[in-house]
């Protein structure tokens, strides 16, 4: 699809009344375009990936996805410091600014518990 079409289709969906839109674009040029004719959500599937890879490939990261602005959900090990103690102890989100949202048990394949609960991390 071109960049042309894909805004003059996004703003006829808009003039529609389509308030909650997805639109894909090509570049950050293209993004921005959509952006600013009141696209609210915007993918650009190749760039979305490379940052994904390079965060992966780069670091210590299982996964890595980015949700929005400077918020990112990224699946670690449990770092050794923090191996048996609870995360309140840890206290990961004061020295670091990281909110804990789930744990999961080695163990158990399936199970993760989630911030709130007093569990000792296991690596």
């Amino acid at each position: 699809m071109s960049v042309e079409a894909s805004v003059i289709i996004t703003g006829n969906l808009l003039d529609a009344g389509i308030s909650d839109l997805w639109a894909k674009s090509v570049s950050q040029k293209h993004a921005r375009i959509l952006q600013r004719i009141g696209a609210h959500h915007i993918i650009n599937a190749e760039t979305d990936a490379g940052k994904r890879v390079g965060h992966l490939v780069a670091g210590n990261y299982l996964d890595y996805i980015e949700i929005d602005g400077p918020y990112n959900v990224v699946k670690i090990h449990t770092p050794l410091y923090a191996v048996g103690r609870n995360i309140e102890d840890v206290q990961v989100h004061d020295k670091y600014g990281v909110t804990v949202v789930g744990i999961k048990a080695p163990a158990r394949n399936s199970t993760v518990r989630f911030q709130g609960t007093d569990h000792a991390s296991q690596r």
